[in-house]
């Protein structure tokens, strides 16, 4: 990897006296929105997730649940995605251009801001974490931090605004690499993101759901098919009812009716009738909609992307408690060309908290949000109609709600997005569903 040219001119200490001559700091992880992530061809970050309340202290790179972590193969290619929640990445405040920042380092371990005063407070409180000391050098310096003229990098179109650049790992494995990035939105001073990490291999935490998959109608069960009874977290809890055992369904949600086909499995129509929405549909089902659209896993995804459908449970730690994690990783739709450009990577994390939080990245985006399925199946549904999303065209724009926005939803709601247009617009923000203390099987949906 090559770093900066102008990097050599500056040592560490002339770039903290830099950043603290700033009279607006920061934000961090946690930071509503403003976030850093590595797309790769096994195992892409899903850092937004970690960007929430209680994440208050670095994960290590290479910890078993770790958001900030990517995998790959030696030899492939890696994406570093920049995406912040408003405007643009442009010269002027909410403006193209605005200039971007990507350090590097190998090595270096998570810390809470060695600068007092920088950075503004994380959305949640806390420190914001710096993964990237001591630097080793630039990918791009759009803010023109280590030299003079700055590299002022494009931007990508769209909410959240994004900007990406690519990069080729060598063809041998390589020490974990760590990336974070520094935004600079105008008079309101320096925005820094999450830092993430490359490992070179395979994940050594995940398990494939594959080879335990069973179908649930007639198609082999690598296209229609279910996995049954997968443990949840210790202490969570579904629409208020604790729950032990979820059912992952291939086409891209999460059921809580226990057994092959028992009320879950294969569903074409993922419409709010099938969440719990009055009337409800022949379908319905308590269920997490993670990303649905008709998945066939026996489509192979453009060469090197790896597809796969796996597990992983994250140990608690400290401020997160244990955590089930499941990737839908590259994964491609029925009928669909093989090797076209139409692979997915989606992630659903249900939280000892009884959290749950589904991130996407990809070109293929269906409904997205959680449903307490029909009568009698255990959740309180169906959904009650008012206070739901249930009345709204489309569902709800989980986009709108990063930062401080939320939508409160009622005892057993239905909390559902489906709008082609909010699907496009949510980009690689993480959807939390938190439930509410005070009104049991209550959640309230937030993005980060």
């Amino acid at each position: 990897m090559r770093t900066h040219a102008q990097f050599g001119r500056w040592s560490f200490s002339a770039l903290a006296a830099l950043l603290t001559a700033w009279t607006l700091p920061a934000q961090g992880p946690g930071s509503c929105g403003f976030h850093l992530d590595i797309l790769s061809a096994d195992t892409s970050t899903h850092s937004p997730i970690a960007d929430m309340p209680a994440t208050v202290t670095g994960i290590v790179p290479g910890a078993p649940g770790n958001p900030y972590d990517a995998y790959a193969p030696p030899g492939t290619a890696i994406r570093l995605v920049v995406s912040v929640p408003f405007g643009t990445l442009g010269p002027f405040p909410l403006g193209a251009g605005s200039p971007i920042t990507i350090v590097w380092s190998v090595g270096a371990l998570p810390i809470p801001s060695p600068f007092p005063g920088l950075f503004l407070p994380t959305c949640g409180g806390g420190p914001p974490i710096v993964g990237v000391l001591p630097l080793g050098g630039t990918i791009v310096d759009g803010i023109g931090l280590f030299g003079a003229p700055p590299i002022v990098p494009t931007a990508d179109p769209g909410f959240p605004s994004r900007f990406s650049v690519t990069l080729m790992l060598p063809p041998f494995p390589l020490p974990p690499i760590n990336f974070q990035a520094v935004v600079m939105l105008g008079p309101f001073g320096l925005t820094v993101t999450n830092a993430v990490s490359i490992l070179t291999g395979p994940s050594p935490f995940q398990v494939s759901l594959i080879p335990g998959l069973v179908p649930s109608g007639a198609a082999p069960a690598t296209d229609d098919g279910q996995f049954v009874g997968l443990p949840t977290p210790p202490g969570f809890a579904f629409y208020g009812v604790p729950t032990a055992m979820c059912d992952v369904d291939v086409n891209g949600f999460i059921d809580f009716c226990p057994g092959a086909a028992a009320c879950g499995g294969s569903d074409f129509s993922s419409g709010a009738t099938a969440a719990g929405c009055a009337p409800v549909s022949a379908l319905v089902r308590p269920r997490i909609n993670a990303d649905h659209f008709d998945v066939d896993l026996l489509v192979p995804p453009p060469v090197p992307l790896i597809a796969g459908l796996s597990v992983e449970f994250a140990p608690p730690g400290p401020g997160w408690p244990a955590r089930t994690i499941v990737r839908w990783k590259n994964v491609m739709p029925f009928a669909a060309l093989a090797g076209s450009g139409l692979s997915t990577t989606f992630t659903a994390e249900l939280w000892g908290d009884s959290r749950i939080v589904v991130q996407r990245q990809g070109s293929l985006l269906g409904p997205i949000g959680i449903g307490p399925g029909g009568l009698g199946m255990g959740y309180g549904g169906p959904s009650p109609g008012a206070g739901d999303t249930c009345g709204f065209v489309g569902g709800i724009p989980f986009s709108a709600l990063w930062g401080i926005g939320a939508f409160a939803g009622p005892p057993a709601g239905v909390i559902e997005q489906d709008g082609g247009a909010f699907q496009l617009a949510l980009g690689s923000l993480a959807v939390v569903f938190t439930p509410i203390p005070a009104a049991p099987g209550a959640y309230v949906a937030n993005s980060y």
